[in-house]
């Protein structure tokens, strides 16, 4: 089997070689604006050039991912694994309404555990309350997908408005709420509610280079009451551009999670868990062409808790490609 999954993989990356190759050459045919006359046809074959029609609000999209996992289960068996995602999309973008799907597949080395097909089904709608506010909303239905607690979740249903406040154009103030029920089919004891309430500040310095700020608070409610929990989460976002096509993207989240019915046993007491963790992360991405990109991205990611059994640390290096066509 693990020969099988490294004979795949090594097919994916194959494939995702075969679009950069496709990319640079759609990217050099396509021309710069400012490429010379003789190189673009006479002024007479161009005023004989129809004019392009406006690009169709629907489109579709594909993305071919690989990576590498140190502790792929995010326990202490600390098992290394490599995996591949290819999904593929429809999106339709109107002036104030989106609606896409998205399908894909995840096959993992050493573990069966989130080798699945995922599905998305997402909505958005927009609408300006005046000059500075504008209230936005957005619902998504999901179908194995993964959370932020390292699960997956086989019917996630989520919906959450927002509201928004630009004081210029390059500074926006938004505050949000997310409400958001998941079910598991073998674990129905889990199957929680969840309620967000948070904001966040961004300002854009430049084209591709702003700064974002942010915080949440959560609680969790589980049909079992030992799952219930509250979570604080903070984050802080920062996008540089490096050459005019290169953009890095630094973050670093930190999450601190407190049971309200779950206890540990230390030094002959009971307390009530608490866990904290911290994700930095870094991304790069570089467009290769109008519809397509490249992007790489690395992630650590550290648990403590005053559980021991629930100490992790794990690093994870994934690269993909994007298209649309």
């Amino acid at each position: 089997m693990i020969d099988y999954m490294t004979t795949w993989i090594k097919t994916v990356w194959f494939a995702m070689i075969v679009q950069l190759c496709f990319a640079g050459i759609g990217f050099a045919q396509s021309g710069s604006p400012g490429a010379p006359a003789a190189q673009q046809g006479t002024g007479e074959s161009r005023r004989r050039v129809p004019p392009r029609p406006p690009a169709s609000p629907w489109f579709i999209h594909s993305t071919v991912s690989t990576g590498f996992a140190s502790n792929v289960h995010f326990d202490q068996e600390d098992l290394d694994a490599f995996g591949a995602v290819v999904g593929s999309g429809v999106r339709y973008e109107g002036d104030d309404f989106t609606v896409s799907y998205k399908i894909a597949v995840h096959r993992y080395t050493n573990t069966t555990r989130w080798n699945r097909v995922s599905q998305l089904i997402a909505a958005s709608v927009e609408r300006d309350l005046s000059d500075k506010w504008e209230f936005h909303t957005e619902g998504q239905i999901g179908f194995k997908g993964t959370s932020e607690d390292r699960d997956i979740v086989d019917q996630d249903l989520e919906i959450s408005p927002r509201l928004e406040y630009q004081w210029t154009p390059d500074r926006r103030l938004r505050l949000f709420t997310v409400h958001r029920l998941k079910r598991y089919n073998d674990a129905p004891e889990t199957n929680a509610f969840k309620n967000y309430i948070g904001a966040e500040f961004r300002e854009t310095l430049q084209p591709r280079r702003y700064w974002e700020i942010g915080g949440r608070y959560e609680t969790n409610d589980e049909q079992a009451d030992r799952g219930d929990y509250r979570r604080w989460t903070y984050w802080l976002e920062h996008a540089i551009p490096v050459t005019g096509r290169d953009t890095l993207l630094v973050q670093v989240r930190y999450r601190f999670r407190r049971y309200t019915a779950r206890f540990v046993e230390i030094d002959d007491e009971d307390y009530l868990r608490m866990d904290h963790r911290w994700i930095p992360s870094i991304g790069w991405t570089r467009p290769l062409g109008p519809d397509f990109d490249l992007r790489v991205d690395y992630t650590y990611e550290s648990n403590s808790s005053n559980d021991p059994d629930r100490e992790y640390r794990a690093h994870l290096l994934w690269s993909g490609i994007g298209v649309r066509w």
